[in-house]
């Protein structure tokens, strides 16, 4: 038999301290060229991921046995029980909050876990980063008939060759693998012969992150499934993952990534989550009798939300600096964010709008915290102005777009924020769509008798805004666009104080607009859906309602959560986990396709 020329195969690992390629000789001595071609099979795109199907099935030659072999990856994010909230005070599990029952219900059964060797964001992480790059893969030929018993040898040409000979093919075999895609050869044996198949074995970690503000980090819809009391009858507490950034494993990103781990047994999904509510892209913009608001995020420390007894918890470092510190320079799969909302003021706008009260379109009137005495259309304005610089210079720390050199954050110094920027290094992401920004709920509507969308009004204390200020919020905090007038509406029952201004004119794109500017202007990509979705299920809109009530989160009790006004309760997340869950499986190629196998026709004999 001639020599047979080697073929190269090329493994991408992300999990050293750069990315490398191995490049690997598959010519094996003894193996004919017809052998050769079915360890090269091309799998079926990536890009649009066939379903889940039956393992693949190899016909036996002349008299070996039939084959049938399938692998699968273990399970990081756990999802094998189904929360109850009970709200019976006489119930036993209340004070527990609820109990679980067998099955799925798209959200992690455990709490997050910290970060090995980095404790900095807190408890933040499901699954794991192998220090060696390579994952426990579990090959499985259980299904293969045969006469009498049988026995399998497993090869996998890997970064080395893998091999497991004269195993028991009804049990399953144990290997660590880099991520890739790798040539596997099965031999199956039984009393009467074997069977040889060549196929290739695909190994997959999706490696997703979470970070951004509160509905990130899942504020509104908190876990409180152990309460801090003894007492039956007492007050339920909440349980945060992370109570100095009120990060919940029931928040609807976190539930994403849930998606992609249900979606495939034979990939797994690791999650760092290291969204913090408050966050904003950098510093605060916004003076408070004259002192900066406290904030931070994206590229600024943030200061963390004081325990319920008022202890200080301290700064975490920029979300850009723990994601690279976590991960170093192997890129993220898919990062998932929500942020903008805290840097133009959607928390001061409500306050502001309380104290006005129903009777003043507080739109055009002076927010207490705004010292250069403007209204607060022209306030929001400008913060709205200034976000698109923000996100300018948030960019190059997120993608490709204007290198790593351009990447600067504000360090923590002895515990505190530096005085001035420096350089850092970016997060790592194979490509500028693999980031995703997800907007925001509709917090400005409800619907009428007849289905119709109105805005909400504020006297039942959901909402912080008379019906003409929630017009202008839905028009140009949302929606509005650079220099295009927006006309206020007049009529309304009972009447309402005459706008003034009645038109407004904005300087800067509103929120929608600046987040498909950033997949134009740096590649991002963006999710939607949810803003028009939640059209009519705003602040004030009842049982309707996806978001919190201002009213109905100030007398929450059992457990209390004023912090949860404005933010998406259970059904807000669910429709966050329904947008964004599809997405990240088609980012990130879930279910893996099964290539196909190919028996030796020579029976491995030639």
């Amino acid at each position: 038999m001639g020599q047979v020329a080697p073929v190269l195969f090329e493994n991408r690992s992300r999990f050293g301290a750069h990315m490398r390629t191995t490049k690997i000789p598959l010519a094996i001595a003894g193996v004919s060229a017809l052998a050769l071609s079915a360890l090269v099979v091309p799998a079926a795109s990536a890009e649009a991921p066939a379903p889940a199907a039956a393992a693949p099935v190899a016909s036996a030659a002349a008299k070996g046995p039939k084959v049938k072999w399938d692998w699968t990856m273990p399970t990081f994010m756990k999802d094998k029980k189904t929360w109850i909230r009970d709200d019976d005070p006489n119930s036993a599990n209340y004070i527990q909050g609820g109990y679980f029952v067998p099955g799925p219900d798209g959200i992690p059964d455990k709490e997050m876990n910290p970060v090995p060797g980095y404790d900095a964001p807190g408890n933040a992480m499901y699954g794991k980063i192998p220090d060696n790059g390579k994952f426990k893969v579990k090959l499985d030929a259980s299904k293969s008939t045969g006469k009498g018993k049988l026995k399998c040898t497993w090869r996998i040409q890997a970064d080395s060759v893998v091999n497991r000979k004269n195993k028991n093919c009804s049990k399953k075999v144990s290997v660590k693998l880099p991520e890739g895609k790798f040539p596997l050869t099965l031999t199956v044996r039984d009393k009467k012969g074997k069977t040889i198949v060549d196929s290739k074995i695909v190994v997959k970690n999706s490696l997703i992150a979470v970070m951004g503000d509160s509905y990130g980090s899942g504020e509104g819809f908190p876990p409180f499934t152990e309460a801090n009391t003894a007492a039956k009858g007492g007050a339920r507490m909440i349980d945060w993952d992370q109570q100095g950034c009120h990060r919940s494993r029931w928040s609807g990103f976190v539930r994403s990534a849930q998606t992609v781990e249900n979606a495939d047994k034979r990939s797994n999904v690791t999650l760092i989550d290291v969204a913090c509510s408050g966050a904003e892209v950098s510093k605060g913009d916004i003076n408070i009798s004259g002192k900066p608001r406290k904030a931070g995020g994206i590229l600024y420390p943030q200061d963390q939300i004081p325990t319920p007894t008022g202890q200080e918890n301290g700064y975490v470092p920029a979300q850009v600096d723990q994601l690279r510190a976590i991960n170093g320079s192997d890129p993220y799969d898919t990062v998932l964010m929500s942020i903008g909302g805290n840097d133009v003021g959607f928390g001061p706008i409500s306050e502001a709008c309380l104290i006005e009260g129903q009777n003043k379109n507080c739109y055009s009137e002076v927010p207490y915290w705004d010292d250069l005495k403007r209204p607060l259309y022209q306030s929001v304005d400008y913060l709205l102005d200034k976000l698109v610089d923000r996100y300018k210079r948030m960019a190059p720390c997120l993608s490709g777009e204007g290198g790593a050199k351009k990447c600067k954050t504000f360090k923590l110094e002895n515990g505190v924020p530096a005085a001035s920027k420096s350089k850092s290094k970016r997060v790592v992401l194979n490509k500028s769509k693999d980031m995703v920004q997800a907007s925001y709920p509709d917090l400005t509507s409800t619907t009428n008798a007849s289905g119709d969308i109105i805005p909400c009004n504020a006297k039942t204390f959901q909402s912080p805004m008379n019906e003409i200020s929630n017009s202008w919020g839905w028009g140009v905090v949302y929606n509005g666009k650079t220099g295009e007038p927006y006309t206020l509406p007049t009529s309304y029952s009972p009447p309402l104080p005459t706008p003034n201004p009645a038109s407004i004119t904005p300087t800067a794109p509103g929120l929608l607009n600046q987040f498909r500017d950033q997949k134009k202007l740096y590649g991002f990509n963006k999710a939607m859906s949810i803003t028009q979705e939640s059209r009519g299920h705003g602040l004030c809109a009842g049982p309707q309602a996806w978001v919190n009530g201002i009213a109905s989160s100030e007398l929450a009790t059992s457990p209390a959560n004023p912090d949860g006004a404005e933010h998406p309760n259970d059904r807000g997340q669910l429709a966050y986990a329904q947008m964004l869950g599809p997405k990240a499986e088609k980012l990130n190629g879930v279910p893996v396709n099964r290539p196909s196998s190919t028996v030796r026709s020579d029976g491995g004999l030639g």
